[in-house]
C-alpha cells in the first residue's frame, strides 16, 4: 500500500507486482467519499514573471526563484493581504507555507512576524530542539505558520492544518500532491482546508494542465474547458477560484500545451537531459502525466517514434506501412482486455507459437478483431487473404511494431486485476463484422 505510486527516482514500484495494481483511490474520489477534507483553492495573481528564468531538469533553476522570492516585500505583502482577504479568521489558521529555498521561508516567517502573524521557518538546519516543538507550538496556536523547505512533503502526519500556502511553483505533480495532502487530514472541528496558490507569469515548460487536472472529480471535460468555465466539476464539498490574471495566466500555458506539437517535440527532444531517465514511451507518458489518448488525439496524429526520429533522439526510418498504422495507434491505445492483449503480444513475438497455445477458434476472432481496429474494412477489401496474414503485416514494419506492442504493455499495466474469462459467443467470424459494433466486441472481452 502506498499513497505515492509516482516515485520522484522515477522508479516503478508496480514492477514488484508484475505491473498490477488490486485498488486505486484517487484524491478526487478520497474527498467525495469523506476520507479527505474537501478544500477551497484560491489562485492569486501574482505579480512575479518567471517565464524568462532558466528551465534545468525539469523544473526552474532554484537559485533564481530564490532571488526572486527572497526579500520581495511587495510580494510577502501580497501574501498577508491574501490571507486577510480569503481566510475568515487569521487567528485560527494552522498553517504550512512552501519556500523555494531556507532563505525563503526565513524571509516569510519574519515578514508574518512583523506583520502581526506568529511564524517561524522550519528547514533540514533547525535545531532538533526547534523541530521537535514546532508541531506542538502549531496545533496549540502558539504560532499561525510554519514556513518550510523540502520538509513536511511526506511522512509528516499534522491533521490539524486548515490553511496550505504554494509560494513557490510546484513542478512535480508527486510533490504537489504530497504538500497539498498535509492539510487534508480529516481532523474534528475542521470543516475545510483553505488552499492560497499564487500564480505568475510561468515558464513554458511549466503544467498547470496536470496540477489542475489531479483535482478534478472527472474526466470528461478538458482542463482547460474547466478552467474557463469556473471548475465546475470539482469532489463534493470543494472549488477552485482563480482571480482574473491568474485565470489568464493558466488559460495562456494550457492553451499553449495542449496539442501543441512542437511543445510535445521539446519535451521529447529534452527529456533524459530533463529528467535523468532512458526516453522510452512508457516514462514519457509517466513523467508528463499524459494519456495515450492525450498522446494521439492529433486529427493527423503522428506516432511517437516518429516525433523522437525528426528531433534527432532516435534513428530515422522507413516502414512502408506507417500511414495506416500511425493512424490505428489512437484506436490501439483504448484497448482494455488483459487476455486479447496477452494473445497480441505473443502473436506479433512468435505467430506461430501464439496459434498453438489458444484455441484456433478463439484466435482468429481475436485476430479480425485486431484487423478491424487497424483497416476498419473487411480483409479481402485491404489485399489480404486471411486476419492472419493482415496482423501479420505489423511485423514487417519493426519500428512501428514495436510501438504498438509498448502501447499494449501500457494498456495492460492499466487494467483492473480481476480480469475474468468470458466466452465470446460468436458463432463465426461474419457475425463480428455483421452483428456486433466494435465497442460491444470490446465490451464482451
Amino acid at each position: 500500500m502506498t499513497a505515492t505510486p509516482e516515485r520522484l527516482d522515477g522508479k516503478d514500484v508496480t514492477e514488484y507486482f508484475d505491473g498490477r495494481i488490486a485498488a486505486e483511490i484517487r484524491l478526487p474520489e478520497a474527498v467525495d467519499r469523506g476520507l479527505l477534507a474537501p478544500f477551497q483553492y484560491f489562485g492569486v495573481s501574482d505579480n512575479v514573471d518567471l517565464s524568462q528564468l532558466h528551465w534545468r531538469r525539469g523544473g526552474y533553476d532554484v537559485a533564481e526563484l530564490n532571488n526572486v522570492y527572497t526579500g520581495n516585500r511587495q510580494r510577502a505583502d501580497l501574501v498577508v493581504r491574501s490571507l486577510n482577504r480569503y481566510v475568515t479568521d487569521v487567528d485560527k489558521v494552522i498553517g504550512i507555507g512552501f519556500c523555494v529555498s531556507v532563505l525563503h521561508a526565513q524571509f516569510m516567517a519574519e515578514f508574518m512576524n512583523l506583520n502581526g502573524i506568529s511564524s517561524i521557518a522550519l528547514h533540514a538546519k533547525s535545531s532538533s530542539k526547534d523541530r521537535a516543538t514546532a508541531k506542538k507550538r502549531l496545533t496549540h496556536g502558539d504560532i499561525r505558520f510554519i514556513f518550510v523547505v523540502d520538509l513536511y512533503n511526506e511522512g509528516v502526519d499534522i491533521p490539524e492544518i486548515n490553511t496550505v500556502l504554494f509560494l513557490r511553483p510546484t513542478e512535480s505533480l508527486t510533490v504537489f500532491l504530497q504538500q497539498l495532502g498535509r492539510g487534508l487530514r480529516l481532523s474534528e472541528g475542521k470543516e475545510c482546508l483553505t488552499v492560497l496558490d499564487f500564480i505568475g507569469q510561468s515558464h513554458k515548460k511549466y503544467r498547470f494542465e496536470e496540477k489542475f487536472g489531479a483535482l478534478l472529480a472527472s474526466p470528461r471535460r478538458s482542463v482547460y474547458q474547466e478552467a474557463k468555465d469556473g471548475f465546475l466539476n470539482m469532489p463534493r464539498g470543494c472549488f477552485v477560484q482563480l482571480e482574473k490574471q491568474a485565470r489568464e495566466y493558466v488559460l495562456d500555458n494550457i492553451r499553449q500545451a495542449v496539442g501543441n506539437r512542437k511543445i510535445l517535440t521539446n519535451r521529447i527532444q529534452s527529456f533524459t537531459e530533463d529528467t535523468g531517465r532512458d526516453l522510452t514511451l512508457a516514462n514519457f507518458l509517466q513523467y508528463y502525466h499524459m494519456s495515450l489518448r492525450e498522446l494521439y488525439r492529433d486529427q493527423n496524429p503522428v506516432s511517437f517514434s516518429r516525433l523522437c526520429a525528426r528531433v534527432g533522439v532516435r534513428a530515422s526510418f522507413t516502414d512502408p506501412d506507417e500511414a495506416i498504422i500511425t493512424k490505428a495507434l489512437t484506436k490501439i491505445s483504448t484497448i482494455n482486455s488483459r487476455r486479447w492483449i496477452h494473445f497480441l503480444l505473443a502473436y506479433l513475438e512468435n505467430p506461430s507459437r501464439a496459434m498453438r497455445d489458444m484455441p484456433r477458434t478463439l484466435a482468429e476472432q481475436m485476430l479480425l478483431m485486431f484487423h478491424y481496429t487497424i483497416w476498419q474494412k473487411p480483409v479481402n477489401r485491404c489485399g489480404f487473404r486471411t486476419s492472419e496474414e493482415s496482423v501479420g503485416m505489423l511485423r514487417r514494419n519493426p519500428v512501428l511494431c514495436s510501438e504498438v506492442c509498448d502501447i499494449l504493455r501500457i494498456n495492460l499495466s492499466q487494467i483492473d486485476f480481476v480480469d475474468e474469462p468470458v466466452d465470446l459467443g460468436f458463432e463465426n467470424t461474419l457475425d463480428l463484422h455483421c452483428t456486433y459494433s466494435r465497442d460491444q466486441v470490446l465490451g464482451v472481452l
